[in-house]
């Protein structure tokens, strides 16, 4: 991977030095790395070029106050004066996948348009607990039992290693590297708070893992229809959330969407 630093200590990560054609950028996930993209990345169909957006220096100097919007527009920034035009695609795996679709949304905004949005098994939360139950009350219920459930019956015994929210992916820290816990916990809190706004103007691919658990509460568009409606295909993988990007037939799926997009123009 080669680094190129840019707008206020952010790096733009190389992936595949050699790869030529439209950028696809993948933005950090969870932990603030981009390793989610390491069995992708090599299979990209030619004419994509594959780079990673790494947290600025000023976000991991400011975890206590970090906002998704605000690291957004830092992307959204960079990605214009480095790319101020032409053909240009979002990616990213869960939390990651939030940021592509915030960053994306900041880039239209400011005049500088975005080909493709590729989430990959994302799921967002948009309406407070009131709007979401009269939208959705059997779903929602659902959910609400199971993080009681969750909170009440099944406490680990470390809590403050255990990232539990209402309808947030639970989070054991003990499970990732202990150098990323103090970004972990601080992206997630902004997750927590994060309400996005409408966009539909950016095609968005949601590839969607195939979990037949009715206690997981996952809506078939995770989410994503009240916010993009019009745009919006979902395509089911033959995988489990952590799997999604890392199976042969997951990357197979995944990589004919990605063909037939890049044949497309």
């Amino acid at each position: 991977m080669n680094a190129q630093t840019g707008l206020e200590g952010m790096k733009l990560l190389t992936l595949q030095p050699k790869a030529t054609g439209v950028p696809f950028v993948f933005t950090p996930d969870l932990g603030g790395n981009l390793l989610y993209s390491r069995d992708l990345v090599p299979r990209l169909p030619s004419g994509l070029a594959p780079y990673g957006l790494s947290l600025t220096e000023n976000a991991l100097g400011a975890l206590d106050s970090l906002k998704i919007e605000s690291l957004a527009a830092d992307f959204a920034e960079y990605l214009r004066n480095r790319w101020p035009d032409g053909a240009l695609h979002l990616a990213g795996f869960s939390f990651a996948g939030v940021l592509a679709f915030e960053t994306a949304r900041m880039l239209t905004n400011r005049n500088r348009p975005v080909s493709h949005i590729w989430l990959f098994d994302t799921r967002v939360h948009r309406l407070h607990m009131p709007s979401a139950i009269f939208r959705s009350p059997v779903l929602e219920m659902k959910c609400l039992l199971v993080h009681a459930a969750k909170s009440i019956f099944k406490r680990p015994s470390d809590p403050d290693t255990m990232l539990r929210s209402y309808r947030l992916l639970e989070i054991d820290l003990k499970q990732r590297p202990k150098a990323y816990w103090p970004t972990i916990r601080a992206l997630h809190k902004a997750l927590e708070n994060y309400r996005p706004d409408p966009f539909d103007k950016t095609p968005v691919t949601l590839f969607r893992t195939k979990e037949p658990n009715p206690l997981l509460a996952r809506p078939r568009h995770l989410g994503w229809d009240r916010l993009t409606p019009d745009k919006l295909r979902v395509v089911d993988v033959d995988a489990e959330h952590l799997t999604i990007m890392h199976t042969a037939a997951s990357l197979e799926t995944i990589t004919d969407c990605l063909s037939q997009a890049v044949n497309s123009g």
